[in-house]
């Protein structure tokens, strides 16, 4: 593994992606892996799911490291589960939070940012005013998740999620296998691996109970999809998994996968 990966051109995209459309997720990281480390990372919000994703990782190379979004919102199950999968799968795990550390935030925007309707008065930084944060909880998701998100990746080449087409969003509907981003601020493009896109709900669990994976201990609760404590709720057997964020707000999406747009949608 080199330091120096070759970063494909739109065309290799098109054509990743038609070879690993019916691709087992295990050959799409171990591809993942060999062609970018050690300039590659996984993301992970160890949420109800997010371990199917980290046991593959740890049979193929788990020195690779996981970054966790540490929005010091969370549920104290979400860091159990953390630690968890971590010491189980002998993961490293990257702990990125807000700039300035979590005194400097609850001094400039206490703990109930995501409370307010509106930013009037409200300090807003460059970055969240570009991505047009309206309320409280887009500056508070930008803030504490999407600006991390951009410096862990600052000096990487590729990341591996576990975004799946049937995630509850237009945004994760039209997630690629591979997915190329020219981020703002960055002289090389950034390759994005999603090796489970394809995967549907059934599959996934179907991996997570043959393989042992542990879940979530508030996913038997109701809690499909789980984020940040304040925004998070159970859902009912009717309901979509995304149904549970934000409940009562027109918001599907931190912002971690929406920042920016793959140059391959264009294709």
């Amino acid at each position: 593994m080199t330091a120096t990966a070759v970063l494909p051109e739109l065309d290799e995209i098109q054509r990743l992606n038609a070879e690993f459309e019916h691709a087992p997720a295990e050959e799409v990281l171990r591809w993942g892996i060999e062609t970018y480390g050690p300039r590659i990372v996984t993301l992970s919000s160890f949420g109800a799911s997010s371990g199917a994703l980290l046991h593959m990782l740890a049979q193929i190379d788990n020195t690779v490291p996981v970054v966790f979004l540490q929005t010091h919102f969370h549920f104290d199950e979400t860091l159990k589960h953390r630690d968890l999968l971590a010491d189980r799968y002998g993961l490293t795990v990257e702990n990125w939070e807000v700039w300035g550390g979590r005194p400097e935030f609850l001094r400039n925007y206490g703990e109930d940012l995501n409370k307010k309707p509106n930013l009037i008065g409200v300090q807003m930084p460059e970055g969240a005013r570009e991505s047009a944060a309206r309320t409280g909880v887009d500056l508070c998701c930008w803030l504490n998740k999407v600006e991390p998100m951009q410096r862990a990746l600052r000096n990487r080449d590729a990341y591996v999620t576990s975004l799946r087409r049937d995630g509850g969003s237009e945004i994760r509907a039209r997630t690629q296998i591979v997915e190329l981003y020219k981020p703002k601020g960055r002289d090389r493009p950034l390759v994005k691996i999603n090796p489970i896109a394809n995967w549907d709900k059934k599959r996934l669990w179907k991996y997570v109970h043959e393989n042992g994976v542990p879940v979530h201990e508030l996913f038997p609760l109701g809690y499909k999809s789980i984020g940040c404590k304040p925004c998070t709720t159970p859902v009912g057997e009717d309901q979509h998994e995304r149904e549970g964020r934000w409940s009562g707000i027109v918001k599907l999406e931190c912002g971690i996968h929406s920042s920016d747009q793959p140059l391959n949608y264009s294709i």
